[in-house]
């Protein structure tokens, strides 16, 4: 981790991870990873999904590894279906849709997933009620945070212009 952007991601990962262990009932460490997967590399996403799961895991108390795995093999999905259908530089507002219907089925199969693994039951009212916030918080945390992306990006340009 050479610059500070990738310090702030991982506090606001710790932070949501807290949140969503404890008192929020959407997945937020999946709504940040699936925001994230549009604008970074996919080497960067996977490993971090990989780890963000395994902190989730360990806050929430369940197996270590349940949600590394749904993590990881959905954000693949989505890493491949934006290598094929989307170019690099599509604005948040032309992405948005996708995104959002992208994070209610994922967030509806990764529920599923995990509470059949952990508990061997689920709420169906649970998991529509963690859907629907997700899809929420999409529309208004997608453009917050290609916005910063930007801003980080340019940073990163100007330090690469002074040191050549």
């Amino acid at each position: 981790m050479k610059n500070p952007r990738s310090y702030y991601f991982f506090i606001i990962l710790i932070v949501f991870a807290f949140l969503e262990s404890t008192i929020w009932p959407a997945n937020l460490v999946f709504l940040l990873l699936a925001i994230w997967s549009f604008l970074r590399k996919a080497k960067e996403v996977l490993i971090t999904a990989f780890f963000a799961g395994l902190v989730l895991d360990f806050l929430a108390g369940v197996t270590l590894g349940t949600t590394s795995i749904g993590f990881v093999s959905l954000l693949s999905v989505g890493l491949f279906v934006r290598s094929k259908f989307f170019p690099k530089n599509l604005s948040a507002w032309k992405i948005l849709p996708f995104l959002m219907v992208y994070v209610f089925l994922a967030s509806l199969v990764l529920s599923i997933f995990i509470n059949w693994l952990t508990v061997g039951k689920f709420s169906l009212f649970f998991i529509w009620q963690a859907a629907f916030w997700e899809v929420t918080l999409t529309i208004f945390a997608y453009p917050i945070f290609e916005f910063l992306s930007l801003r980080w990006e340019k940073e990163d340009d100007f330090q690469l212009q002074l040191k050549v």
